[in-house]
């Protein structure tokens, strides 16, 4: 019972297949140019969404990157450390690409100043509230939603094909690597501090902050575009999200991967994505050697 209470898990920890690595790869796309707002499928719902996620990812990354850094001393696991590493650096590059994106996207009238500011002043007070025990148990919680984020993109190919070419690549990309490093964090925490009560409270935590807030700045994207109202794009949304068929359901079917999470003896790598991994690095490759994407590229 007293171990239950200590760690996560039991078994030693997985290793990442040898055919994925964690290295940083900065993208350098210009969003100066030609920006469609209502870039997935051309739904406002469903982009007010992605836009109301995105705009997070500045500050939620770099909270994610200072709390590793808080622990990356006391990592015992020189394989992890390195990992570690890789970890940083590649969260460094996402949340650079997402503030030019963010930048961009404000001029074409999507508050993503208004999200920036509030995810920092809400970062710092829970950075302020919380030891530093309860921010990585937050990272750690806060990596498996990114990391089944990258799971939607990489295993349902359909999604790219609904994406606008201008925002095409850096969904990739970012998938790619969330799911490259999606260990990394929950590692780091077993190694340094392995509470399963303290993990599991920061995930219902977490859980439940991050819908709330991304749900509220859909509503603030949704009421200043005038699309509040829009029940077409909004049934169309949430059947995305909750429905059923091939293009219904797809937050609803990642409720099993959401809840994997509170079993003790879990791992990240129980899913073995890398195949899936190295097949949408090959399409990145190809997508940034197109005429269109070597103009926008500036990494």
């Amino acid at each position: 019972m007293f171990n239950f209470l200590k760690t996560h898990t039991t078994t030693p920890r997985l290793r990442r297949p040898s055919n994925v690595s964690i290295k940083p790869h900065k993208l350098g796309m210009d969003y100066t140019g030609e920006l469609e707002a209502n870039f997935y499928a051309n739904n406002p719902f469903l982009s007010a969404m992605f836009h109301a996620l995105s705009a997070q990812f500045p500050a939620g990354e770099r909270f994610l990157i200072e709390s590793v850094r808080l622990f990356q001393q006391h990592i015992t696991d020189e394989e992890l450390k390195k990992d570690a590493r890789g970890f940083i650096g590649q969260e460094a590059h996402h949340a650079n690409e997402h503030e030019a994106l963010n930048e961009a996207l404000k001029e074409i009238g999507i508050p993503t100043e208004m999200i920036e500011r509030h995810t920092e002043w809400l970062l710092d007070k829970i950075c302020t509230m919380l030891p530093p025990k309860d921010q990585m148990a937050a990272t750690a919680a806060l990596e498996h939603f990114t990391a089944m984020l990258g799971t939607l993109v990489l295993s349902n190919p359909n999604l790219s094909e609904e994406i606008h070419p201008s925002f095409k690549t850096l969904f990739i990309w970012h998938a790619i690597e969330e799911s490259e490093h999606k260990a990394v964090a929950f590692d780091v925490y077993q190694n340094t501090i392995g509470s399963y009560p303290r993990l599991m409270a920061a995930y219902l935590w977490t859980s439940s902050l991050l819908i709330t807030m991304t749900s509220y700045y859909m509503a603030r994207i949704l009421i200043k575009d005038g699309s509040i109202f829009n029940v077409k794009a909004t049934l169309k949304g949430l059947n995305w999200m909750f429905g059923v068929g091939r293009n219904g359901g797809h937050l609803r079917r990642m409720l099993p991967e959401y809840l994997t999470f509170f079993r003790p003896n879990y791992h990240p790598w129980e899913n073995d994505n890398s195949e899936e991994i190295n097949y949408w690095k090959g399409v990145l490759e190809e997508l940034l050697e197109t005429p269109e994407a070597n103009a926008a590229h500036v990494g």
